[in-house]
């Protein structure tokens, strides 16, 4: 018996050449927000190493000579050359002829759609990279290493180290090894885990400002996020903005040394917090992000879509770390 109607009612489960029902709209939900990305500077570069300069100055001191005082002369110290290298990252692409012909549901250009879809990926891989702790690496040019810029994590150095704004756990966390300006390996992370506590936060932005750092962004996991939003200390710590669609900060953390955004991150590694004085870091480029129509090759189309570029730390002692922290 077909369904409950009369006998022999001609029905939709009968029927042969009923249109498909396929919407007009694909939904895709991955975010391509890019928080660090999208705070610091761009720049250019013009080799495949990128150096820059850093300079201190001398401690403050009590500072007396006498009257007719012959000056003895100080020492001047030599200028620091960091150095970070430059990454190659790509995503390529292959249609066939017959593919870009036919109608499809959704996108009117399949070729199109299928760029747009390199270009947001692309982006989350720079934001993934330079957002977490990878080691500096300067290739080796027979295809077996590719040159590998050093993330944010690599040149946030603790305390005792030139930066000394990384607060770690201390059992076993260590610090990146620098070797001719650039971290050449990554941090150890600690063996041991601990839960984020104002207190580290409030002690790693206290060590930028006695650096002459300003802390203007923090940049946290969703866990950590939640922590974060959910110290006991004085309300009055944090100011909610006023039209939230406005703006990709849930709040504002006013410490001692200032106010700070607090941003979420999708792409940064939950159990660390960077703290950023976004003033000091750029991504600089040799080649930015460009799309590229590679030699036909048959009856298909191929594109390549790539960038060229380094995370530059210009100077590292303005930012900080919280690091080795629990994410659940």
């Amino acid at each position: 018996m077909a369904g409950f109607g009369p006998t022999n009612t001609y029905e939709t489960y009968d029927v042969e050449g009923m249109r498909e029902d396929l919407g007009p709209v694909i939904f895709n939900i991955d975010p391509t927000d890019a928080p660090v990305m999208s705070a610091i500077a761009r720049g250019t570069a013009n080799q495949i190493t990128h150096e820059w300069q850093t300079d201190t100055l001398d401690a403050a001191a009590f500072n007396r000579v006498d009257e007719g005082n012959v000056s003895a002369f100080d020492a001047v110290v030599k200028t620091e050359r960091p150095k970070n290298y430059l990454q190659i990252s790509e995503k390529t692409l292959s249609l066939s002829g017959t593919l870009q012909s036919v109608v499809l549901a959704g996108r009117s250009n399949e070729l199109g759609y299928q760029l747009a879809r390199l270009a947001k990926s692309l982006k989350r891989d720079c934001e993934f990279t330079i957002s977490r702790n990878q080691a500096a690496d300067a290739g080796s040019g027979d295809g077996a290493t590719q040159r590998a810029l050093a993330s944010y994590e690599c040149w946030i150095r603790s305390a005792g180290s030139p930066g000394g704004n990384a607060n770690r756990d201390a059992t076993t966390g260590a610090d990146a090894t620098f070797v001719a300006g650039s971290p050449t390996t990554a941090p150890t992370d600690s063996s041991a885990t601990r839960a984020l506590q104002e207190s580290h936060l409030q002690s790693v932005l206290q060590s930028c400002w006695q650096q002459g750092g300003d802390v203007n962004l923090i940049v946290a996991g969703p866990y950590n996020k939640r922590q974060i939003s959910g110290f006991a200390g004085n309300s009055t710590r944090f100011d909610i903005g006023e039209d939230q669609r406005l703006t990709a900060s849930i709040s504002v953390y006013i410490s001692d040394y200032g106010e700070h955004r607090i941003v979420a991150s999708r792409f940064s590694r939950d159990q660390t917090v960077l703290c950023m004085d976004t003033m000091y870091w750029s991504m600089n480029f040799l080649r930015p992000f460009r799309e590229i129509p590679l030699a036909k090759s048959g009856d298909s189309d191929q594109h390549m879509m790539n960038v060229e570029y380094t995370l530059c730390a210009y100077n590292s002692r303005s930012s900080g770390a919280v690091c080795d922290l629990t994410t659940a």
